[in-house]
């Protein structure tokens, strides 16, 4: 389960972007026989939910963030 939640919050996080230090290649690919995206490093699958209201997705411009002195916003679970 541990690695369950791990893939989860990689995913949430970098989405599929794995970070490799492979080289770049272009590839086709065809149909796939599983109705989920490969997740980080292709070893798992993810499904990715896409029954969200924008509001709900999480979303950051770093951008903009880079230049805010406190980078980190605190969350009040006291209010949930």
């Amino acid at each position: 389960m541990s690695v369950s939640g791990l893939l989860v919050l990689i995913s949430s996080q970098f989405r599929t972007e794995d970070f490799s230090a492979g080289s770049d290649m272009v590839a086709v690919s065809g149909y796939d026989y599983y109705d989920m995206e490969p997740a980080i490093g292709s070893f798992f699958r993810i499904k990715f939910p896409d029954d969200w209201a924008d509001d709900d997705l999480y979303d950051f411009d770093w951008q903009q963030l880079k230049l805010e002195n406190d980078r980190f916003s605190k969350f009040n679970y006291d209010a949930l």
